[in-house]
């Protein structure tokens, strides 16, 4: 209804774990950026596809800061595949990472 695609979920610790429905990228500069699995979320295929396929794709932790500092943030799954995605953080909602 708001017009938002996909919504980014956090763990208890405040790290980003994935969308809800996607798992998420960050590229800053060469290096391509998901969160663990040990964060919390589920391991999709197409994640792994592209830890396999390509160079500079690693897991590292996440943050809230690092989505607003990223080159790109980018959502992928197996059916709908990878999508640059556009970071808009709703009026009213807590924008602590």
């Amino acid at each position: 209804e708001a017009g938002y695609d996909e919504a980014v979920l956090r763990n208890h610790e405040g790290h980003v774990t994935e969308g809800t429905y996607t798992n998420v990228f960050v590229r800053r500069g060469d290096a391509l950026w998901t969160p663990p699995v040990e964060a919390g979320l589920l391991a999709g295929v197409y994640r792994e596809h592209v830890l396999e396929s390509r160079p500079g794709a690693e897991e590292r932790n996440l943050t809230v800061e690092d989505l607003r500092e990223a080159d790109a943030v980018y959502c992928c799954n197996a059916v709908r595949g990878w999508c640059r995605a556009e970071l808009t953080e709703p009026a009213g909602v807590p924008t602590q990472s």
